[in-house]
Parts: C-alpha cells; sequence; structure tokens
C-alpha cells in the first residue's frame, strides 16, 4: 500500500522455522511499535486511533492466525484495510491544509505525482485478469516453486486444447509436491486414456490419499484395476464412487449399481455349484 513494488499475482511465501528468525523478531517489533502508537493516539486523535482501529480489526482475519491455505498472503487481503491508510492519507493532507502550511502546494504536487504513478500501475496490473491464461500464466511465474500454481495453469491449457503443455504444468507440480492430489489425478486420467493402465493405477492411488472423497478417481481406478484384470478391488472402488458421487452422476451411479448387482449374482451362483 506504502510502497507498491515487486507485486505479484500469487505470493509463494516462505515459512520461517525458527521464532528468533531475524524477519520474524522484526515484524514483531514492528507490530509492537505500531501497535503501542495505536493505544497513544487515543488521548491525542481519536480520529487516528479509529483509522488505526479500522486497519488492526479488518486485516485480522487474513493475518493467517488461523492459516490461510494454499493462498497465505495476497493483495486482494488489503483491500478493505487499505481504507485506513487512504483515511490517513486524507487526514494529513487536511491539517496541512488547515494550519495554512506552505507545504500543502507541494503536497497537492506530491499527491497528484502519486495519483497519477499508483493509477498507472493499476491499469497495468489490470491487465493480468484479462483472460484465465494470463493470470494463471503470471502466477506461475510469480509462484514457480508453487506446486497448485502449475496445476491450476496446466487446468487452463486442458481447456483451451493446449495438451502437451498442461502435462507439462501437470508434471512440474507433482515435482514440487509429489502428493499432489490433483496434478496427480490429471496425470492419471492421461495416463488411462493413452492406456498406460498401470501408470493411471499408480497415479490415482497417490490422488486418493490426498483427496479419498474424489468419487471420480475412485470409479477411474476401477477402470483401470478392470484392465489390469484386477476385478475385486475394481469393485471395491466401484462402491466408493457411489457412495461418494454427488447426484450429478446419477446415470453413471446407476451403471455402475447395476454392474455390481450382476457381479454379486454371479458371484452367488459360482459360490451354489
Amino acid at each position: 500500500m506504502i510502497l507498491p513494488v515487486n507485486l505479484k499475482v500469487l505470493y509463494d511465501t516462505p515459512l520461517r522455522e525458527s521464532f528468533f528468525h531475524w524477519k520474524v523478531i522484526f515484524s514483531l517489533f514492528l507490530l509492537a511499535a505500531v501497535f503501542i502508537s495505536t493505544l497513544l493516539s487515543y488521548r491525542k486523535d481519536k480520529t487516528v486511533f479509529f483509522i488505526a482501529v479500522w486497519f488492526f480489526i479488518t486485516i485480522l482475519p487474513v493475518s493467517n492466525i488461523v492459516p490461510l491455505k494454499p493462498t497465505m498472503m495476497a493483495e486482494r487481503y488489503v483491500y478493505i484495510p487499505s481504507i485506513g491508510i487512504c483515511l490517513l492519507g486524507g487526514l494529513v493532507s487536511y491539517k496541512i491544509c488547515r494550519i495554512g502550511s506552505p507545504l500543502f502546494s507541494y503536497s497537492k504536487a506530491l499527491i497528484l505525482i502519486l495519483f497519477s504513478i499508483f493509477s498507472l500501475i493499476t491499469f497495468q496490473r489490470n491487465k493480468l485478469w484479462t483472460n484465465e491464461t494470463v493470470y494463471f500464466e503470471k502466477a506461475a511465474e510469480d509462484a514457480s516453486q508453487n506446486a497448485y500454481a502449475h496445476h491450476n495453469l496446466g487446468d487452463v491449457y486442458r481447456k483451451t486444447g493446449r495438451m502437451r503443455q498442461a502435462i507439462s504444468e501437470w508434471q512440474k507440480a507433482v515435482e514440487i509436491y509429489p502428493l499432489h492430489p490433483e496434478a496427480n489425478n490429471s496425470l492419471a486420467n492421461i495416463a488411462l486414456m493413452q492406456g498406460d493402465y498401470p501408470e493411471a493405477v499408480r497415479r490415482y492411488r497417490i490422488a486418493l490419499k490426498g483427496r479419498p472423497e474424489n468419487s471420480e478417481s475412485h470409479y477411474n481406478l476401477a477402470l483401470a484395476l478392470e484392465r489390469l484384470g484386477n476385478t475385486d478391488e475394481a469393485i471395491s472402488h466401484y462402491r466408493e464412487f457411489i457412495r461418494r458421487a454427488s447426484p450429478n452422476y446419477q446415470d453413471i451411479i446407476e451403471q455402475v449399481a447395476e454392474r455390481l448387482r450382476v457381479s454379486d449374482r454371479g458371484k452367488g451362483q459360482y459360490q451354489e455349484k
């Protein structure tokens, strides 16, 4: 808000492992200083106190007291808190004007310059929201070690028919985070379509470790297992699919349920013989 440089669509925020890291200590001292100044401002200027309290209260929900995963830091998190900074800037300008300080003429010029620069930055940044491709390409560039950025970019490429690039992005995602459920599921789907059933099974198993509630993965894993002749395990995943699938898959649910009934009757007849 004060110095808008090195702005990013996606911030890959490193977590400090030690409380005594200098950046952690410096941040705590800075926050403490601002907080104490806020308390002291109550007696001197209640307007300043209100502005400071506004900032603290509105930024509190996005302060990662409860970690906001996977996006722990984002520019949009300070949209509402920035109202306090704007009010403070207006208050300072008002006080300079009221006391008739010669600085007012210079402050007007400074405000005009800052307004022009910030408007230009805003105009340029808005271009990053042109479409999904532009946005997620920039996100993957800004956070090159963020698996979710590469997975999302891969999904965008898939939607636009750029499958080779999509596969490349999903592979980058699993290189960064080998247990990434969505990226593994996407690569498993490709392997299934290409007839590489062992690879599909391997990927689906990994995907289900991270998201066991994914009904589509259970269904596709069952298909791959059937192709490999592992009928018993396939049936167990078909049952999981029926248990977890949403009503949107009603037609497929009925088809799978009928196949399971036929399979159960076949087993019963075999046991009687």
